[in-house]
């Protein structure tokens, strides 16, 4: 009977420790996959509507009225990101105009010479319009050079429930706020949310927050998240509601010119 009793508690307390033993992914593992999926939704364009809100960082009131936003992506094929064209309602005058490009960010804005930047990282645009003939596994690779650009630890990954999901987490444990980090959905292999710190214009480090919200809705479905929120320092500096999404429509290639 003793014995017996041994074997039990032996058993027992290997079952418990199983959890801890649980598999871990590489980042390389979950990139590929999530790149796996985005390229079998097949999707080659997509024209976003969304209404944005812009809030005060100090008092988190919102400043002045909502203003419309259009967004086109268009899927860039085997040798590079994705294209983007984003235009922002300015009232009566012409809108703000942002083309992501051939790795080029231009800015255009009514009466001003145009701005010009090195793109930056736009884990959402990049996945969203993903399709044959893209390589899943160059595309990972190339996303996680680009992560580890940002600093993100490509060499860890948690796991973490962020918008009611489980997620994979890229680069920090879940208590640790202060370090850059991805998430990907665990399921659905959608792109939750980038946390990266840059230089502000005082030379101070801030951290900023893209946070992809709302997976699954009746307006945006696996194609494009319900609502996106920046936040900066902890605090929410915009708000872009989906109102519409039309998939794989053709696509003038004047737009991003």
């Amino acid at each position: 009977m003793r014995l017996s009793a041994r074997v039990v508690v032996v058993v027992v307390t290997c079952c418990a420790a199983l959890p801890a033993q649980a598999f871990r992914p590489s980042t390389k593992w979950v990139l590929d996959k999530a790149w796996d999926k985005a390229i079998e939704r097949g999707t080659t364009s997509l024209r976003v509507d969304a209404a944005v809100a812009v809030y005060d960082p100090t008092s988190g009131v919102v400043r002045g009225d909502e203003v419309s936003e259009r967004s086109w992506l268009a899927s860039a094929g085997p040798s590079g990101w994705s294209s983007l064209r984003r235009e922002t309602a300015l009232g009566h005058q012409s809108p703000i105009v942002e083309l992501r490009v051939e790795g080029k960010l231009i800015t255009r804005t009514p009466g001003q010479p145009d701005k010009t930047s090195k793109a930056g990282v736009d884990v959402l645009a990049d996945m969203a319009v993903a399709a044959l003939p893209l390589d899943a596994g160059i595309s990972s690779d190339r996303m996680i050079m680009a992560l580890k650009g940002l600093g993100v630890n490509t060499e860890l990954v948690s796991y973490a429930r962020f918008d009611g999901r489980v997620a994979y987490l890229i680069g920090s444990k879940p208590w640790d706020t202060d370090k850059p980090q991805m998430w990907i959905e665990k399921d659905t292999y959608l792109p939750l949310r980038l946390v990266t710190f840059q230089k502000g214009s005082d030379g101070a480090v801030v951290k900023l927050d893209v946070r992809y919200l709302g997976w699954g809705s009746p307006v945006g479905g696996a194609w494009y998240p319900q609502t996106i929120e920046i936040w900066r320092a902890d605090k929410l500096l915009r708000r872009a509601a989906t109102q519409n999404v039309e998939r794989n429509l053709p696509v003038d290639v004047t737009l991003f010119r």
